[in-house]
Parts: C-alpha cells; structure tokens; sequence
C-alpha cells in the first residue's frame, strides 16, 4: 500500500528590522526542495513543493502507513526550521562583517574631517570651510551611532526569533495505490470476459462431440447396409 499526504507551510520572518532581505516563500520553498534527494534516498517518499496562495505545499508520497507519513511531516518541519536558521546566522553573520566594515570607514572619515579642523587653528566662527566640516563631522557620527546600534542588535539577536514557520492544519493523508474499486473494477471486467471464452469454448467442444457421435452413428449405418447389400 501506498499513501500520500500534503501540508501547506507559511514563513513569517522580521529580518527587516536589521537590514536583512532574501528570506521569502521561494526561500522556503528552496529549503523544502533541498531535502527532496535525501527522502527518496532514505525513506522512500517522493518530495513535491510548491507555492499557492502564499503558502509552500508540500506534498510526500510512498509506501508508508498513515501515521508514519504524518510523522515524516514533523520531521520535515524540523528540519526546515534547522535549515532556515542556519541561514538566517549566516546572513546575521554577513551583516556584522558588512556593518563592522562600515564602521571602521567612517570613523576614518571621521578622524580625517576632524585632523582637518585641527589644521585650520583658530577660524573665525562663520568660516564657511569650518562650518562645512562640522557639518560633515556631525552626519558621520550620526551614522555611526546608528550603525553601533544596528551592530549590538545582530550580535545580540537570537535567529529563531526571526522567523517562524507556520504549518496550516494537520497534514491530509490518503490511499493512491492500490486503487482497490479499480482493481475490481478491472477484475470484474476480465472475469466477464473470461467467462464468456470458456463458455465459448465449452460450447465448441459439445459441438465436437456431437459430431463426433453422428459421424460414427452415420458410419455404422452405412457399414450396415454395405453388409446388406
């Protein structure tokens, strides 16, 4: 026997909060897929996914009972989950190296604006050159102070509380093979006409037969009245 099951799976994510992008249903959907080759290896089961109605459907097929199917489910979604977080974490990690880049480039900029102002000594106080420095100072450190900011937050941050995904309902099971109603469907039919060649064949033998017995009933006769004769 063998049976099929399907669950749907939505992904809600919250990496926008520090700058992430990427993680999406085809994100997911390419994480469902990538297990594909290990469960037809392993258990047997035939892998299908895809997206509807922003939801990844997930459909496993093969010779599994019901409740060992739906177990199979629990632990795709684990997996699944695994997989996500460990790319979540790299991309956190790819963030940190990317806004740990940023801030070493602008504190340089910073260093370089303010050794600038050194040399100029003692302007006057409406020196447009000055002015234009602090200025420029100023933004720069504003942006490290918001980039320190977004830095503590992916150094602190837990990957599992950026993502969850959800499973919709219980997974649907039923039986695809064999079709037992076609099975006796087809059992039916050749059983009919199977019957009907016998009863065919049956009919010609009798027919065999009584020829047989007229024939040799004609030839006594005839060898009879030979003997007459």
């Amino acid at each position: 026997d063998e049976f099929s099951g399907t669950a749907s799976y939505r992904l809600y994510q919250s990496l926008s909060v520090l700058g992430i992008s990427g993680l999406d249903q085809k994100e997911l959907l390419n994480t469902v897929l990538y297990f594909q080759s290990y469960y037809e290896k392993n258990t047997k089961l035939a892998l299908t996914a895809e997206i509807s109605d922003g939801r990844v459907k997930v459909t496993l097929a093969g010779p599994l009972r019901p409740d060992d199917l739906t177990q199979a489910f629990g632990r795709l979604g684990v997996s699944v989950n695994d997989q996500l977080k460990q790319y979540i974490t790299r991309e956190i990690a790819q963030a940190v190296l990317s806004t740990s880049m940023h801030i070493k480039q602008l504190t340089r900029q910073r260093d370089t604006l303010k050794a600038q102002m050194d040399a100029l000594g003692s302007p006057a106080p409406d020196d447009p050159l000055l002015g234009y420095l602090a200025q420029k100072t100023s933004d720069l450190e504003a942006q490290l102070a918001q980039d320190q900011v977004r830095l503590e937050s992916l150094n602190t941050t837990d990957p599992t509380a950026l993502f969850t995904v959800e499973t919709l309902g219980e997974p649907v099971v039923f039986q695809i093979r064999p079709n037992r109603a076609l099975s006796l469907a087809v059992s039916g039919v050749l059983g009919v006409f199977f019957g009907l060649l016998l009863a065919f064949f049956v009919h010609y033998l009798a027919d065999v037969r009584v020829r047989e017995h007229e024939e040799r009933a004609s030839g006594k006769e005839q060898s009879t009245h030979n003997i007459h004769t």
